[in-house]
């Protein structure tokens, strides 16, 4: 499968063990559009029972550089997508610091969106980024090392980090997209803000600070619209108090952002005229990397049309009594999440078995 890229990346110096930090759907034409972004951005995109305006829509893609170079817009949706006749879509979404961030190269946000058309229904199985994993060619490392590796070494990031999770959850990944802090900051600082409700009250005095200083950041409990940098930093903050430093607090927080960016998205009148969306498409084409290609997307976005925004299933991997992992502290003192029984046979368990029972 050749790669699309939105925007191609030169001269990547990668720092494979570096710690970074986490940033960690109706019927309708418009639906085609919120899709196409959200699967970019990497932010996830699930919303669904838009309301209806597909012709709108379809002239505003076709206008744009990326639809006219790939052509005859109406043949893309006889197009078969990888997994499709399997009854299962499987589109990985990386999240990077990027560059003027401490380990601008290392996964952030490791997310296996999976698509069941039959049932329609959708999964998402967030992955640990301190999972230890062996990566070929490389050896044992946290699996957020993966894009950083493959970057430096083989030119491309995304298509190691797809064989690594592939070879850990015995799914074959179709897709992926990845995205960097920074776009996720313009995508919010676009639509405005997003609102959320922050669970519980919190502070995080070790939140990394410009030229890799520390600075503290606090969010108080209940409703607040937070801009792009606020909304990054309550997803990334990892050492936070109140029970919110670990990753599994953290992939929480993940969930009600992507569900805060669905909301917004889907009643931001920016979004319904043409010249929204060239705003949007001028920001994806900074630097998105997928090798999703634009008739997947609208074959994406048609096939999930009618899914019900209840039949979202979500699942966070955990150390927890009942989780699959436990935590220990590497030679070089590093912190790591393996499996109890030593293999991932468990993992992979998750993940066939994540539509069962839903």
């Amino acid at each position: 499968m050749s790669i699309y890229r939105l925007n191609l990346i030169d001269g990547v110096q990668a720092q494979a063990e570096t710690e970074v930090y986490q940033i960690r759907e109706k019927k309708g034409g418009r639906f085609l559009f919120y899709f196409s972004i959200v699967v970019l951005i990497g932010v996830i995109m699930f919303f669904f029972n838009s309301v209806s305006g597909s012709n709108e829509i379809f002239f505003s893609l076709s206008r744009l550089p990326i639809i006219r170079e790939v052509g005859q817009l109406l043949n893309l949706y006889d197009n078969s997508l990888e997994g499709e006749k399997e009854d299962r879509i499987n589109i990985l979404i990386l999240g990077i610091g990027g560059e003027g961030h401490q380990g601008p190269y290392l996964t952030d946000t490791i997310i296996l969106a999976s698509f069941k058309p039959s049932t329609k229904k959708v999964a998402l199985l967030s992955v640990p980024r301190d999972l230890y994993v062996p990566i070929p060619e490389f050896g044992w490392h946290k699996i957020n090392s993966a894009y950083a590796l493959g970057l430096t070494h083989r030119g491309d990031g995304s298509r190691l980090t797809s064989e690594v999770v592939s070879n850990v959850f015995e799914e074959p990944i179709n897709y992926y997209a990845r995205i960097d802090f920074n776009l996720f900051k313009e995508i919010v600082d676009a639509l405005g803000g997003i609102e959320i409700n922050v669970e519980r009250e919190f502070s995080d005095y070790q939140f990394p600070g410009p030229n890799f200083t520390y600075q503290v950041v606090s969010f108080k409990a209940g409703p607040q619209v937070m801009d792009g940098e606020k909304a990054l930093q309550y997803v990334r903050s990892r050492h936070g108090t109140n029970n919110e430093a670990s990753d599994f607090a953290r992939s929480a927080r993940q969930q009600r952002i992507i569900l805060a960016i669905k909301d917004k998205i889907i009643k931001n009148e920016l979004l319904k005229k043409p010249k929204g969306i060239f705003e949007l498409y001028n920001l994806f084409n900074k630097d998105v990397e997928t090798n999703l290609k634009v008739g997947e997307i609208i074959k994406l976005a048609k096939i999930f049309s009618e899914v019900d925004k209840d039949k979202i299933i979500t699942k966070v991997i955990t150390s927890d009594g009942n989780g699959p992992l436990k935590s220990e502290i590497g030679l070089d003192g590093a912190y790591l999440l393996k499996t109890k029984t030593g293999n991932f046979e468990d993992l992979a368990q998750i993940a066939h078995l994540i539509f069962e029972g839903n």
